[in-house]
Order: C-alpha cells, then structure tokens, then sequence
C-alpha cells in the first residue's frame, strides 16, 4: 500500500470520528547501504539499511525481545528480526545511470552492530539476506549479489517512513487470538 493510501485510511488524522492514527510518519536513522542488482535486467538496486526504535528489537521463540547480550553472544539467528520495506522509487548510480533505491528498517540494536565492532561482519551478511529477500518480494524481483558502499544512505536522507501502530514483523504477520479446544482426538461433528 502506498503512503498516500496509509495515511488516508479510515481511522488515520484527518479522517474524523476522533480515534487515533494508525498511521504516523517516522524518520529512521541511516545505517549502511548495499548494491546490488536485478537478475533480469542488470538494474542496480541500492538498499538503504536504517532504523528507528519503534521497530521491535529481534525476538526469540517464545515471542520475547531478546537483549544486547543475546546479541553480542549469540547474534540473531534463530531469532524473528522485525523489519519494514519502503516503497522501491527511482534513482540513479553515481554516474547518472537510472537504478532503484529501498528503505529496509530494523531496530538500532542490529543496525549499531554492523559498525565498528568484532561481530560487525556477521551483523552486515545477516541484514542484507534478510534485506535482499524482502526488497525482491516488494519488487517482484531476483537480486543477486551485493556488497557495502561508503555512505550510510543512497540519496538525499531518510525519507518519512510511514508506521502502523506497532511493529511489522514479516514472519509473525498479524496475531490472533486462537480459540482454544482440547484435542481429544475426536471428530467435532
């Protein structure tokens, strides 16, 4: 869904009935930035890693955010990684040539881990699988390759990134309250 619908949905500032914004606008912090390319037609893609603390820090199997010494100690596989995907929007390479750019966002816990630290390699190759598999979804796309550019954002800054209330987490989806039945082993009919 684009922005321009997100914030126009019912419930959302501005559309009345006093109930509050699904929707805010939030400006993530820059992190790091991947090139890579599309399969089919060569297209570089820039990935702009960035973060902002609404976004839910990794979580464990029991739903739990996990802490800095989880993640110093373990790193974050095995682990849900909560994440967003901007809208893929038309740019150019340094040479002026047409290329595409995405906002991936996660959480300042991983994101501060892919500087300037003894695991920052690991952090980086753990973000960008997980950024190149959901910016390939968002753009229907094959990628292939990547690696980190100098900079710590594609463009002119981090966008407006728009936020509904609580965090996205593409492996969870939305959560619903399960009826619970006993399974006796018995058919229901």
């Amino acid at each position: 869904m684009t922005m321009e619908g997100l914030l126009n949905m019912p419930g959302a500032a501005g559309a009345g009935g006093g109930m509050r914004p699904p929707v805010q606008l939030i400006t993530p912090r820059p992190g790091i930035v991947l090139k890579t390319q599309e399969k089919k037609n060569g297209r570089k893609v820039f990935i702009n890693i960035v973060c902002h603390e609404l976004v839910k820090r990794p979580l464990n199997a029991s739903d739990q955010e996990v802490d800095d010494a989880h993640l110093d100690k373990l790193g974050v596989r095995n682990l849900r990684v909560p994440l967003d995907v901007g809208e893929p929007k038309q740019s150019t390479d340094k040479e002026g040539n047409p290329a595409m750019k995405c906002d991936v966002i996660f959480h300042p816990a991983v994101v501060q881990r892919c500087h300037g630290c003894p695991t920052s390699d690991y952090f980086v190759a753990e973000l960008a699988n997980l950024a190149m598999y959901w910016v390939a979804k968002e753009m229907d796309s094959q990628l292939m390759g990547w690696k980190v550019i100098k900079g710590k954002y594609h463009g002119d800054g981090p966008e407006p990134f728009p936020w509904v209330d609580g965090a996205f987490d593409p492996w969870g989806g939305a959560v619903e309250e399960k009826k619970k039945t006993k399974n006796t082993g018995a058919s229901e009919g």
